[in-house]
């Protein structure tokens, strides 16, 4: 079984699909209730401080894992494995959930989830454009449908709480 019913990657590991459904299945919940979580401290605590533990957490935790699974890190020569990390490091966590974590500022949980979703339709095209892949028509048709329920999502959810009272506050 296979959560996307267009697939022509095998997996890697024949027989473990169903492993690897259910690891995504558990980060997908993981990823809604941390959503939760922040959310309910976003009143009390700014952006910097949310990500500085969160990533201060994730990071030791992963270590932790690391050692655990006798995993050594790359040699200091492998020069694309640690340009891979850092990228990763910038682009991924610096800029992407740290903007997640700020928008739960403006949005519901619910629409920042949603708009999440927008991650694969953007890794397509900048494949398209960078590599030159294509994308398969159902792909495309995928995204369209992914682009159309972000804009339902955001054209009906309701405006949280904290954008409500910023907003208010402005007007006085």
């Amino acid at each position: 079984m296979a959560i996307v019913w267009y697939d022509r990657t095998p997996a890697p590991h024949r027989g473990l699909e169903g492993f690897g459904d259910g690891l995504a299945l558990a980060g997908a919940l993981a990823f809604g209730a941390y959503l939760l979580l922040v959310r309910n401290v976003r009143a009390r605590l700014d952006t910097r401080t949310i990500v500085t533990q969160t990533y201060s957490w994730a990071a030791l935790a992963l270590v932790l894992a690391a050692a655990v699974m006798r995993q050594p890190p790359p040699p200091f020569s492998a020069t694309a494995a640690w340009g891979g990390i850092l990228a990763m490091a910038l682009v991924s966590q610096l800029l992407g959930h740290t903007a997640i974590n700020a928008a739960l500022r403006w949005f519901s949980p619910s629409a920042v989830a949603f708009a999440s979703l927008l991650e694969p339709v953007f890794a397509a095209g900048l494949a398209l454009v960078i590599f030159g892949e294509s994308i398969p028509l159902p792909a495309l048709l995928g995204g369209a449908v992914v682009l159309g329920s972000i804009g339902v999502v955001l054209w009906t959810d309701p405006e949280p709480e904290l954008a409500q009272s910023a907003s208010k506050g402005l007007s006085k």
